[in-house]
């Protein structure tokens, strides 16, 4: 089977298959200690959110709260958060990380730091930074 990388104009196409990339990349390191990407970015947002509900980090990774909900479940199920309906709105879910979740992610921190590492020795410093504001920027234009 040969290597054909499909190139195309669509900005929407290369930023998928970019992301992928990256999420196998990152994903190779952070397996070692025990999570997938996805996971560590979740429980690290939740992590620096302190409490937040499903909204707040629906809107912190711009992502719809379906998906959030169910990741969210999954990583309760896998005893690194733990969610309680809010004092003031019951129908609210707050949501913080248990002993168990700040000890995996603290342990998965150092894979995602080499994962970091990996990418800025393969583009070098200055892409890295630029790839960086131009994602951020987009984010905060189209998000």
């Amino acid at each position: 089977m040969s290597d054909i990388r499909y190139k195309t104009s669509c900005l929407c196409l290369q930023t998928r298959r970019a992301d992928r990339v990256l999420t196998q990349l990152y994903d190779s390191f952070i397996r070692k200690a025990g999570m997938k990407s996805t996971q560590y970015c979740l429980l690290r947002c939740i992590s620096n959110l302190g409490e937040p509900c499903l909204s707040d980090v629906s809107s912190a990774l711009c992502m719809d709260q379906t998906t959030v909900s169910r990741n969210i479940d999954k990583l309760e199920q896998n005893g690194l958060i733990v969610t309680a309906p809010a004092s003031e709105d019951p129908r609210r879910r707050l949501i913080r990380a248990t002993p168990e979740g700040r000890t995996k992610l603290q342990a998965a921190r150092a894979a995602w730091e080499q994962a970091q590492r990996s990418v800025k020795d393969r583009i070098g410093e200055e892409d890295f930074q630029q790839l960086y504001l131009l994602l951020d920027k987009i984010a905060d234009v189209l998000g």
